[in-house]
């Protein structure tokens, strides 16, 4: 049997794990360790997703009455935003909330026609362009 040391505990595994089990102490707790937390699941993920883009063509097309093209613009922000919500939760990364919201926000912005898509391509070209002329110029 091998022997454990945590902390000020020593002595065999299975004994230290029937000290803990009988005294009703949790480990993670006592080693000062953040407990576990679930995660959501990728179906309800892809679920999102696809309601997402469900509520984005409704919106899109126009094929909806008035009452049900608000309804459906009310989902799409609101799948956006849960979709934002669930991957930062799920995943804790900055980098990935950050371009998952700008992702969630042109499609919003195409399916409401505030922007074309030839209008958009524009818009994200330009700052691509003139950050890519920019460093060109600088003398080492």
């Amino acid at each position: 049997m091998a022997k454990l040391k945590i902390k000020d505990i020593e002595g065999q595994a299975a004994d230290v794990y029937a000290l803990f089990k009988q005294g009703g102490c949790d480990l993670p707790s006592y080693i000062g360790a953040e407990p576990q937390r679930g995660k959501v699941a990728g179906i309800y993920i892809l679920i999102l997703l696809i309601l997402f883009f469900i509520a984005g063509c409704f919106v899109f097309t126009g094929i909806l009455n008035d009452v049900w093209t608000k309804v459906a613009i009310l989902s799409t922000f609101f799948s956006g935003l849960s979709i934002i919500i669930v991957l930062h939760y799920n995943y804790k990364n900055v980098v990935l909330t950050i371009l998952t919201g700008i992702a969630v926000l042109i499609i919003a912005l195409l399916a409401l026609q505030v922007y074309t898509p030839r209008d958009m391509a524009k818009k994200l070209k330009k700052p691509l362009k003139n950050s890519l002329t920019s460093n060109t110029n600088h003398v080492f």
